[in-house]
Protein backbone atom coordinates (compact mmCIF):
# COMPACT_ATOMS: atom_id res chain seq x y z
CA UNK A 1 0.00 0.00 0.00
CA UNK A 2 1.43 3.47 -1.16
CA UNK A 3 0.63 6.12 0.88
CA UNK A 4 0.83 9.61 -0.43
CA UNK A 5 3.40 12.20 0.24
CA UNK A 6 2.13 15.04 2.91
CA UNK A 7 -1.53 14.50 2.28
CA UNK A 8 -4.37 15.77 5.10
CA UNK A 9 -8.01 15.91 5.56
CA UNK A 10 -9.33 17.42 9.06
CA UNK A 11 -9.94 14.15 10.32
CA UNK A 12 -11.17 15.52 14.01
CA UNK A 13 -9.19 18.04 15.50
CA UNK A 14 -10.44 17.26 19.15
CA UNK A 15 -8.36 13.96 18.59
CA UNK A 16 -5.39 15.54 19.50
CA UNK A 17 -6.77 18.65 21.41
CA UNK A 18 -4.52 17.06 24.39
CA UNK A 19 -1.13 18.20 22.71
CA UNK A 20 0.86 14.73 23.40
CA UNK A 21 -0.04 11.34 21.95
CA UNK A 22 2.25 8.05 22.80
CA UNK A 23 1.87 5.43 20.20
CA UNK A 24 2.10 1.70 20.67
CA UNK A 25 5.46 0.13 20.41
CA UNK A 26 6.40 -2.25 17.03
CA UNK A 27 5.59 -5.88 17.95
CA UNK A 28 8.27 -7.83 17.96
CA UNK A 29 11.13 -4.97 17.78
CA UNK A 30 13.36 -3.60 20.78
CA UNK A 31 13.70 -0.15 20.21
CA UNK A 32 15.54 1.65 23.10
CA UNK A 33 13.78 5.15 23.49
CA UNK A 34 17.12 7.34 24.30
CA UNK A 35 14.15 10.52 25.05
CA UNK A 36 14.69 11.52 21.62
CA UNK A 37 12.20 9.65 19.86
CA UNK A 38 9.20 12.07 19.90
CA UNK A 39 8.11 13.90 16.76
CA UNK A 40 7.51 17.49 17.79
CA UNK A 41 4.77 19.66 15.78
CA UNK A 42 3.86 23.10 15.40
CA UNK A 43 0.40 23.79 14.73
CA UNK A 44 -1.45 21.99 12.41
CA UNK A 45 -1.58 20.58 8.37
CA UNK A 46 -5.37 22.46 8.27
CA UNK A 47 -4.73 25.14 9.76
CA UNK A 48 -1.83 25.88 7.28
CA UNK A 49 -4.18 24.64 4.29
CA UNK A 50 -6.61 27.24 5.42
CA UNK A 51 -3.56 30.25 5.21
CA UNK A 52 -2.06 30.05 8.98
CA UNK A 53 1.36 31.39 7.37
CA UNK A 54 1.90 33.17 10.91
CA UNK A 55 5.18 32.76 11.83
CA UNK A 56 4.61 31.32 15.69
CA UNK A 57 7.73 29.23 16.80
CA UNK A 58 11.25 29.79 15.76
CA UNK A 59 13.91 28.03 14.52
CA UNK A 60 15.79 28.11 18.26
CA UNK A 61 12.69 26.40 19.80
CA UNK A 62 12.42 23.58 17.22
CA UNK A 63 16.31 22.89 17.30
CA UNK A 64 15.48 22.02 21.38
CA UNK A 65 13.06 19.52 19.68
CA UNK A 66 15.29 17.83 16.73
CA UNK A 67 18.17 17.71 14.57
CA UNK A 68 16.02 16.90 11.37
CA UNK A 69 12.48 17.84 10.35
CA UNK A 70 10.35 19.69 7.79
CA UNK A 71 8.23 22.57 7.64
CA UNK A 72 7.69 26.29 6.26
CA UNK A 73 8.66 29.43 7.23
CA UNK A 74 6.51 32.76 8.15
CA UNK A 75 4.86 33.83 5.27
CA UNK A 76 4.72 30.62 3.71
CA UNK A 77 8.05 32.08 2.85
CA UNK A 78 9.88 29.05 1.16
CA UNK A 79 10.35 25.00 2.20
CA UNK A 80 12.46 24.09 5.83
CA UNK A 81 14.85 21.68 5.35
CA UNK A 82 16.35 20.39 8.58
CA UNK A 83 19.70 18.20 8.45
CA UNK A 84 22.17 17.29 11.32
CA UNK A 85 21.01 19.92 13.50
CA UNK A 86 21.25 22.54 10.41
CA UNK A 87 17.85 24.31 9.71
CA UNK A 88 17.65 25.82 6.07
CA UNK A 89 15.55 27.94 4.33
CA UNK A 90 14.95 27.01 0.38
CA UNK A 91 13.19 30.04 -1.46
CA UNK A 92 11.34 30.39 -4.26
CA UNK A 93 14.19 31.69 -6.31
CA UNK A 94 16.05 28.49 -5.94
CA UNK A 95 18.82 30.33 -3.38
CA UNK A 96 19.14 28.11 0.33
CA UNK A 97 19.95 30.29 3.06
CA UNK A 98 20.70 29.08 6.71
CA UNK A 99 17.65 29.74 9.26
CA UNK A 100 18.70 31.76 11.98
CA UNK A 101 17.63 30.68 15.63
CA UNK A 102 15.30 34.16 15.07
CA UNK A 103 13.14 33.02 12.07
CA UNK A 104 9.63 31.93 12.79
CA UNK A 105 7.68 29.01 11.28
CA UNK A 106 4.31 28.39 11.18
CA UNK A 107 4.34 24.65 10.51
CA UNK A 108 7.12 22.17 11.61
CA UNK A 109 7.54 18.47 11.95
CA UNK A 110 10.70 17.59 13.99
CA UNK A 111 12.55 14.69 15.48
CA UNK A 112 16.32 13.72 16.62
CA UNK A 113 17.17 11.25 14.15
CA UNK A 114 18.91 7.98 15.15
CA UNK A 115 18.82 5.24 12.90
CA UNK A 116 16.85 2.14 13.80
CA UNK A 117 17.26 0.63 10.40
CA UNK A 118 19.05 0.73 7.32
CA UNK A 119 17.62 -0.99 4.02
CA UNK A 120 19.22 -2.49 1.53
CA UNK A 121 20.20 -0.16 -1.36
CA UNK A 122 17.10 1.67 -3.25
CA UNK A 123 16.82 1.31 -6.90
CA UNK A 124 13.24 3.35 -7.77
CA UNK A 125 12.39 5.22 -11.27
CA UNK A 126 9.78 7.52 -9.73
CA UNK A 127 8.51 8.47 -6.15
CA UNK A 128 5.45 6.20 -6.07
CA UNK A 129 8.16 3.26 -6.40
CA UNK A 130 10.41 4.82 -3.52
CA UNK A 131 7.13 4.80 -1.17
CA UNK A 132 6.71 1.32 -1.88
CA UNK A 133 9.79 0.38 -0.81
CA UNK A 134 9.94 2.59 2.52
CA UNK A 135 6.32 0.56 2.96
CA UNK A 136 7.76 -2.66 2.60
CA UNK A 137 10.49 -2.09 4.93
CA UNK A 138 8.33 -0.66 8.24
CA UNK A 139 6.56 -2.67 10.33
CA UNK A 140 3.62 -1.01 11.30
CA UNK A 141 1.16 1.95 9.59
CA UNK A 142 0.37 2.90 12.77
CA UNK A 143 4.07 4.33 13.91
CA UNK A 144 5.36 7.55 13.29
CA UNK A 145 8.99 6.99 11.35
CA UNK A 146 11.93 9.90 10.18
CA UNK A 147 13.66 9.15 6.90
CA UNK A 148 16.95 9.98 5.43
CA UNK A 149 18.85 8.77 1.60
CA UNK A 150 21.89 10.42 1.04
CA UNK A 151 23.53 9.48 -1.86
CA UNK A 152 23.78 10.56 -5.84
CA UNK A 153 20.21 11.11 -7.22
CA UNK A 154 20.14 10.60 -11.18
CA UNK A 155 16.68 12.79 -11.13
CA UNK A 156 15.01 14.92 -8.73
CA UNK A 157 11.95 17.40 -8.88
CA UNK A 158 11.18 19.97 -6.20
CA UNK A 159 8.90 22.81 -5.59
CA UNK A 160 9.51 26.03 -3.10
CA UNK A 161 6.23 28.35 -2.61
CA UNK A 162 6.76 32.37 -2.65
CA UNK A 163 6.37 34.59 0.73
CA UNK A 164 2.79 35.71 0.98
CA UNK A 165 1.10 38.64 1.61
CA UNK A 166 -1.72 39.41 4.56
CA UNK A 167 -4.56 38.53 3.75
CA UNK A 168 -3.55 35.57 3.54
CA UNK A 169 -4.83 33.04 1.01
CA UNK A 170 -5.31 28.99 1.22
CA UNK A 171 -2.69 26.49 0.71
CA UNK A 172 -3.71 25.63 -2.80
CA UNK A 173 -4.42 29.37 -4.20
CA UNK A 174 -0.82 30.11 -2.88
CA UNK A 175 0.75 27.18 -4.44
CA UNK A 176 0.04 28.59 -7.52
CA UNK A 177 2.55 30.76 -8.06
CA UNK A 178 5.11 28.18 -6.88
CA UNK A 179 8.91 27.74 -8.12
CA UNK A 180 9.48 24.24 -9.25
CA UNK A 181 13.35 22.87 -9.52
CA UNK A 182 14.43 19.91 -11.83
CA UNK A 183 18.16 18.41 -11.30
CA UNK A 184 19.78 15.83 -12.64
CA UNK A 185 22.91 13.64 -11.00
CA UNK A 186 22.97 15.31 -7.78
CA UNK A 187 24.40 14.50 -5.02
CA UNK A 188 22.28 15.01 -1.62
CA UNK A 189 19.87 13.75 1.00
CA UNK A 190 16.28 13.06 1.17
CA UNK A 191 15.03 13.59 4.66
CA UNK A 192 11.51 13.39 5.87
CA UNK A 193 9.31 11.91 8.05
CA UNK A 194 6.04 9.65 8.33
CA UNK A 195 2.33 9.77 10.07
CA UNK A 196 -0.37 7.22 10.40
CA UNK A 197 -3.17 7.87 8.01
CA UNK A 198 -5.64 8.47 11.07
CA UNK A 199 -3.52 11.52 11.54
CA UNK A 200 -4.79 13.21 9.20
CA UNK A 201 -5.77 16.98 9.54
CA UNK A 202 -3.62 17.33 12.53
CA UNK A 203 -0.08 16.15 10.59
CA UNK A 204 0.85 15.43 7.44
CA UNK A 205 -0.38 11.86 6.55
CA UNK A 206 2.05 9.81 5.32
CA UNK A 207 5.01 10.77 4.08
CA UNK A 208 6.39 14.09 3.60
CA UNK A 209 9.89 14.54 2.08
CA UNK A 210 12.12 17.55 1.35
CA UNK A 211 15.65 17.55 -0.19
CA UNK A 212 19.06 19.27 0.06
CA UNK A 213 21.87 19.26 -2.01
CA UNK A 214 24.76 17.73 -0.52
CA UNK A 215 26.75 21.40 -1.45
CA UNK A 216 23.30 23.30 0.41
CA UNK A 217 22.53 25.13 -2.65
CA UNK A 218 19.96 23.59 -4.07
CA UNK A 219 16.64 21.88 -2.64
CA UNK A 220 12.92 21.95 -1.86
CA UNK A 221 9.75 20.00 -1.16
CA UNK A 222 10.51 16.70 -3.17
CA UNK A 223 7.86 15.63 -6.40
CA UNK A 224 9.88 13.61 -7.89
CA UNK A 225 13.09 11.32 -7.94
CA UNK A 226 14.88 8.51 -9.47
CA UNK A 227 17.31 6.08 -7.28
CA UNK A 228 19.71 3.94 -8.19
CA UNK A 229 21.43 1.79 -5.26
CA UNK A 230 20.74 4.03 -2.13
CA UNK A 231 19.71 2.88 1.47
CA UNK A 232 17.29 4.37 3.07
CA UNK A 233 17.65 4.58 6.64
CA UNK A 234 14.76 5.01 9.35
CA UNK A 235 14.19 6.13 12.68
CA UNK A 236 11.19 4.25 14.30
CA UNK A 237 9.49 7.25 16.87
CA UNK A 238 6.55 6.24 19.16
CA UNK A 239 5.68 9.87 20.71
CA UNK A 240 3.91 12.71 19.01
CA UNK A 241 4.21 16.34 21.01
CA UNK A 242 2.04 19.10 19.33
CA UNK A 243 2.17 22.86 19.73
CA UNK A 244 -0.68 24.44 19.06
CA UNK A 245 -0.58 28.55 18.27
CA UNK A 246 -1.88 30.76 20.80
CA UNK A 247 -2.03 33.74 18.08
CA UNK A 248 -1.20 34.23 14.71
CA UNK A 249 -4.91 33.75 13.53
CA UNK A 250 -5.03 30.43 14.61
CA UNK A 251 -8.32 30.64 17.08
CA UNK A 252 -10.56 32.14 14.03
CA UNK A 253 -9.12 29.21 11.60
CA UNK A 254 -12.32 27.11 10.31
CA UNK A 255 -10.77 23.53 10.72
CA UNK A 256 -14.14 21.80 9.54
CA UNK A 257 -14.58 19.74 6.54
CA UNK A 258 -12.67 17.23 4.87
CA UNK A 259 -9.14 18.37 2.79
CA UNK A 260 -8.12 15.40 1.88
CA UNK A 261 -8.70 15.14 -1.99
CA UNK A 262 -7.29 18.64 -2.16
CA UNK A 263 -3.55 18.04 -0.82
CA UNK A 264 -3.46 15.02 -2.82
CA UNK A 265 -3.62 17.28 -5.99
CA UNK A 266 -1.23 19.81 -4.46
CA UNK A 267 1.03 16.99 -3.37
CA UNK A 268 1.93 16.38 -6.89
CA UNK A 269 2.81 19.23 -8.16
CA UNK A 270 -0.19 20.92 -9.34
CA UNK A 271 -0.89 23.75 -6.52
Amino acid sequence: MVKSIVLASCATLCFVLATFIAVAGIPGQEIENSGHDVFYQVSTIDALMEGGFEGVRNIGELKQHGDLGVGTFHRLDGELVGIGGDYYQVRSDGRILPAPDSMAVPYATVTFFEKDLQTEPVSASNILELLTYLDEHVSSENQFYAIQLAGTFPYVKTRAPPAQVEPYPRLAVALENQSVFEFRDIQGSIIGVYAPDYMKGITAAGYHLHFISGDRTRGGHLLDVMIEGTPAEIDFTDEFFMSLPTGGGFGAINLSGDRQEELKTLEQGRG
